[in-house]
């Protein structure tokens, strides 16, 4: 995350999403994903910020996918989520 004036690290989010398997909806999604940068990562939707990836975690005390729109509304630009959960959070996004 940037601190101070050291300028944020860019990471193309297609260069993040290497080695995964991930869904692509349409064409236009995919020309999105080559064209996004990512500015930082974070699992946790009150340090999120615009530019972010937010990772949605299921833990022990905590669904991180509870706290998507809200990772959404504080300026992420892309969630990575388990399989099967992204679904709805497809139709917040601001349409680049």
């Amino acid at each position: 995350m940037n601190t101070g004036n050291t300028p944020s690290p860019q990471l193309p989010l297609q260069s993040l999403l290497k080695g995964i398997q991930y869904r692509v909806g349409t064409d236009k999604d995919a020309r999105i994903i080559e064209r996004t940068v990512i500015s930082g990562v974070t699992s946790d939707s009150r340090k999120a910020a615009p530019g972010m990836l937010f990772v949605a975690l299921d833990g022990s005390r905590f669904d991180g996918h509870d706290f998507i729109v809200a990772a959404i509304e504080n300026g992420c630009i892309a969630v990575l989520c388990e399989k099967g959960r992204a679904g709805t959070y497809r139709q917040i996004g601001r349409g680049f």
